[in-house]
């Protein structure tokens, strides 16, 4: 099975494939063919991202080098349905090449910098959701106040546990919990977040293995 998810009905569809499918282009287009159904097909153009956690899909090479075009990061999951790997693409803007020495001639202290307002970031935007659940954001902008460069003390284990012990009513949850269904689901739709954000990074030349 093939399923098209899109909050927008024209650009940045999420192409799900859950069944057992060849998966080829042809003229512009992904062609996703599932046992017993009609060949789904859907423009490069308007692919944001793409999952495959069906065991026994195939994807040809073609159709892996016009996503890759398109700078679209493909997911795979295995057979429990969990991400395990995304597809990187190569391409970028044709300073792809100076860029990345740029990136990776960045000094330690800027590198910490950055990571500092990535983490502070994070907490503030988890401080939010928390709020939505009518729970006081003091204790995580406390935190996130505290976030030094590269993070030494790690405040953001601190942000995270506090987080996660607040945000459900299930007692039972532990984001370590591997064998936990609301894990399973979190698990999934980060790596299609992490492919959106690969997507992002190498579209602009840099390299997401760089840091």
């Amino acid at each position: 099975m093939c399923s098209v998810r899109s909050e927008d009905p024209v650009t940045d569809r999420l192409i799900d494939i859950s069944e057992a499918s060849l998966i080829s282009v042809r003229d512009q287009c992904l062609i996703v063919q599932s046992e017993g159904d009609e060949p789904a097909s859907i423009p490069i153009v308007d692919i944001g991202s793409v999952v495959i956690h069906a065991p026994r899909a195939r994807i040809s090479t073609g159709a892996l080098s016009a996503l890759a075009a398109k700078g679209v990061a493909p997911v795979i999951c295995d057979s429990n349905h969990t991400p395990c790997a995304v597809v990187q693409p190569l391409n970028g803007f044709h300073a792809a090449s100076q860029r990345q020495r740029l990136q990776a001639e960045v000094r330690g202290g800027t590198r910490g910098r950055l990571w500092r307002e990535i983490v502070r970031n994070k907490i503030h935007a988890q401080a939010a959701v928390l709020l939505t659940r009518g729970i006081d954001p003091k204790t995580l902008a406390d935190l996130a106040n505290k976030v030094s460069s590269h993070d030494r003390k790690n405040i953001e284990g601190r942000a995270s546990r506090f987080y996660w012990d607040n945000l459900f009513d299930d007692e039972s949850f532990r984001r370590s919990d591997d064998s936990h269904w609301l894990n399973a689901r979190l698990n999934y739709g980060y790596a299609i977040i992490r492919s959106l954000v690969v997507r992002a990074i190498v579209a602009n030349g840099l390299n997401p293995a760089l840091g």
